[in-house]
C-alpha cells in the first residue's frame, strides 16, 4: 500500500505463467535443464511467439555444441509435454 492509501499491484513474485491453460513454473524447467551434465546454466522465459501466442523459450549455456533433440528427449523424462520449451537456443552467457 502506498503512502497515500492507494494499492499498488506489482505482479507475481514467482515465475509461474499460464500457457494454453496450464500453470507452469519456469524455474522448474530451468532446474531440469541444469541437471543435464553438459548444460552449465539455463534461463527460461515465456513470451509471445511470431503468431502472438504465449510460448516457452529456453536459453542454455554450455561449452559444447548442444543437440536440442537430445535435450528435449532428456527433459521429457521429467517434464510433461506442455512444459517442454517450444524454442531453445544456446548462448555464451546471459546477464
Amino acid at each position: 500500500m502506498a503512502s497515500d492509501g492507494s494499492i499498488e499491484y506489482l505482479g507475481r513474485i514467482d515465475e509461474q505463467v499460464k500457457i494454453r491453460g496450464f500453470r507452469i513454473e519456469l524455474e522448474e524447467i530451468a532446474n531440469v535443464l541444469c541437471r543435464i551434465d553438459y548444460i552449465e546454466d539455463a534461463a527460461v522465459i515465456a513470451r509471445d511467439d511470431a503468431r502472438g501466442e504465449k510460448a516457452i523459450y529456453s536459453y542454455v549455456v554450455s561449452n559444447v555444441n548442444v543437440d536440442f533433440k537430445e535435450v528435449r528427449k532428456e527433459i521429457r523424462k521429467e517434464l510433461p509435454d506442455y512444459m517442454i520449451p517450444a524454442y531453445m537456443m544456446q548462448i555464451e552467457k546471459y546477464q
